[in-house]
């Protein structure tokens, strides 16, 4: 009955401003009819879209189908911004690994035989905080501020751009402010190896079959041995293995730098044999392993997106071009060229005269049956 009652409504309504559409020559939308209608269509289990739910039913007086239009592209055009944000920070982002969102994946996890073990969930709730803390957010993005503000400094320092002392590249207090730099940009980078290590460890161990208890590793299938979208799982067992044992070389030479480093503390012996040779070979096998595993890394799932990119997306060096391209054209965030405004007012014009036929026929059919 109350459904009849809100088709009566709705019909009537309708029939009073069909008469207003004709005087104004535009729409927008009412909120207590949209509200009654958006409730039917939820009733009969379809889902109302929300980009033609602006410009159904009627509203004041002097708005025009260009004013509507420009309403509904300024509020696409505010939110596009964050989601290629968030889209990066997903590309960037390991907690989809571990961090089902969907209902499928989560009744998918409690049907797992064997069950979730305690030490997946310590794994889980591990890789979590690290990938979702905002302090460990913050602090990485303050350890990124300090690599480059400090490397700029020891580079200069390097290379005698100075004016602190004579000669440029060996005097006080030149030494020690160079040696302090080194110091410092070696625990950054000792850092990072330890905040990444949870995740590559966790990857090892499952893409080698280690993991206790033993889920699927095949290609396609996550941590759990469930099928996802994730393009790194996509990337075949082989390579991945190889990618990720780059990537554990790269953390045990950076502990071994920073051993070494420990060991030969002073401006001297850091120059002088043996020093010198220790925590020179341990820095340079520690960034090479680093750069090779980022790499290949960026190389075979840029071949996974490029095989489907509406299953796995845009990663986010193609979230940046882009956008880069987006900035060439003149077309940056929040604007649009002429032709796309000339485009959409049509569209919505010829949306709108769809949906006046459309409930015109509906309320025809709605009068016989009374």
């Amino acid at each position: 009955m109350e459904l009849a009652e809100d088709l009566k409504k709705i019909a009537s309504t309708d029939r009073e401003l069909n008469g207003m559409e004709a005087q104004e020559n535009g729409a927008t939308l009412n909120a207590a009819d949209a509200s009654k209608m958006k409730k039917i269509v939820s009733f009969h289990g379809q889902q109302p879209d929300q980009e033609a739910s602006i410009a159904t039913v009627t509203t004041t007086k002097g708005e025009t189908p260009k004013s509507i239009t420009s309403e509904r592209k300024r509020r696409r055009s505010s939110t596009q911004g964050l989601v290629i944000i968030e889209q990066c920070i997903e590309g960037f982002s390991s907690s989809r690994d571990f961090a089902p969102e969907s209902s499928t994946h989560l009744r998918m996890l409690e049907e797992l035989d064997p069950p979730l073990s305690g030490r997946e969930r310590r794994r889980d709730a591990l890789l979590n905080a690290m990938a979702n803390s905002k302090f460990i957010l913050y602090a990485n993005c303050l350890v990124l501020f300090l690599v480059v503000a400090v490397g700029a400094l020891w580079f200069f320092f390097l290379m005698g751009w100075q004016t602190l002392c004579r000669p440029r590249t060996d005097c006080e207090p030149r030494n020690t402010v160079y040696n302090i730099s080194i110091h410092i940009m070696t625990v950054l980078f000792t850092y990072m190896s330890t905040i990444v290590m949870p995740w590559r460890w966790a990857h090892t161990l499952h893409t080698l079959g280690l993991s206790c208890p033993r889920r699927s590793n095949a290609t396609g299938h996550d941590l759990y041995g469930l099928p996802t979208d994730d393009p790194w799982f996509h990337v075949p067992r082989n390579k991945r293995c190889v990618i990720l044992f780059f990537l554990q070389l790269n953390c045990f030479f950076q502990y071994a730098n920073q051993i070494c480093r420990d060991l030969f503390y002073t401006y001297d012996q850091g120059e002088e044999w043996p020093g010198n040779f220790w925590v020179n070979i341990f820095f340079v096998l520690s960034l090479a392993w680093a750069v090779i595993g980022a790499l290949l890394f960026w190389k075979h799932t840029s071949i996974v997106r490029q095989s489907d990119k509406k299953r796995f997306g845009l990663g986010p060096i193609e979230l940046m071009q882009e956008m880069w391209e987006k900035f060439k054209s003149g077309n940056r965030l929040g604007t649009t060229s002429r032709g796309e405004e000339e485009e959409e007012i049509q569209n919505q014009e010829e949306t709108q005269q769809k949906d006046d036929s459309r409930e015109n026929g509906q309320n025809l059919s709605y009068d016989r049956e009374s």
